[in-house]
């Protein structure tokens, strides 16, 4: 049985989901609440300073809190669009890896994965703008940039996800999929990553302060699911899949194209977990399985 993905087939391969280190997400992540009320407060005080009236700069203030809380209140109770339901797929969605030679999804959890988590941290008081770490940042950039326009084998594609550890420390870690092991050393044996770590090699001693670290997981084939309820596309959601165009009989062209693998996993087999892995599994099975685990 051959599933169809939800997304319309592109002729684009879709960027890398919030890989750069755009510098709002940079200013976002960087600094704690604390730091941006400080800023606030400062800004204000700069401004009753410079104005004869602070009565005109509190007003300001106060319009643009009020104009915040009702744009939410709107939005809350469905007055306006709700900005972050935007791509939101409603419901249960799965991801299933295409076939590598046809492009078409035909079945369950039938291709070998393997997931390479990517971190870095800035222990600095700086955070992402300290010197070395924001070096860091730009190699990681350029090898994003080879992901988005390359050609880089086995690659499938890619989330970032940024936080502030429990001491206020800024930490970005990569999450990318790949069709093997194999692959992820293939990249890691390239020219721009080699010339990346030969950097870190040399400036080791000046990068006390900058953490970095990666974890590899390959599962075979029925031996990994996923399961994606009210969320836009995301992690090996968010990946996208080559299928080769050619020539046709008659003699005509077929672009290739770049197919999404999510499908609709609301009902049917994919609505359970043994089937999202290819796998049947009878009821007394399951039964057996977690009387097991619960005794």
């Amino acid at each position: 049985m051959a599933f169809t993905s939800i997304y319309q087939p592109s002729s684009k391969k879709s960027n890398i989901q919030d890989s750069k280190f755009e510098i709002l997400n940079v200013l976002r992540y960087n600094f704690s609440i604390l730091t941006w009320i400080l800023v606030g407060a400062s800004l204000q005080a700069l401004a009753v300073y410079l104005f004869s009236s602070g009565r005109y700069v509190l007003l300001i203030s106060t319009i643009l809190l009020i104009a915040k809380i009702t744009r939410t209140l709107l939005q809350a109770y469905e007055i306006t669009p709700n900005p972050y339901l935007e791509d939101v797929f409603p419901g249960r969605t799965t991801a299933l890896l295409p076939n590598e030679e046809t492009g078409e999804i035909e079945t369950a959890s039938s291709r070998k994965i393997a997931v390479l988590h990517l971190g870095a941290k800035s222990n600095h008081p700086f955070g992402y703008f300290a010197p070395q770490f924001s070096k860091v940042g730009e190699w990681i950039q350029k090898m994003n940039e080879g992901f988005d326009y390359g050609t880089t084998k086995g690659f499938l594609g890619q989330t970032t996800f940024h936080r502030l550890d429990e001491r206020g420390a800024p930490e970005v870690v990569l999450i990318s999929y790949w069709s093997s092991v194999e692959d992820i050393w293939a990249f890691a044996h390239d020219d721009l990553h080699r010339e990346a770590w030969q950097w870190w090699e040399k400036t080791i001693k000046e990068n006390g302060y900058v953490g970095i670290n990666h974890e590899i997981f390959e599962a075979d084939a029925q031996h990994w699911e996923n399961i994606y309820v009210n969320f836009q596309p995301t992690m090996m959601g968010a990946t996208t899949h080559l299928k080769k165009g050619g020539k046709t009989l008659e003699g005509g062209i077929v672009p290739d194209q770049w197919i999404s693998p999510l499908v609709d996993a609301r009902r049917g087999k994919l609505a359970k977990s043994s089937g999202r892995m290819g796998r049947e599994i009878s009821k007394y099975d399951a039964n057996r399985v977690a009387k097991e685990l619960y005794e």
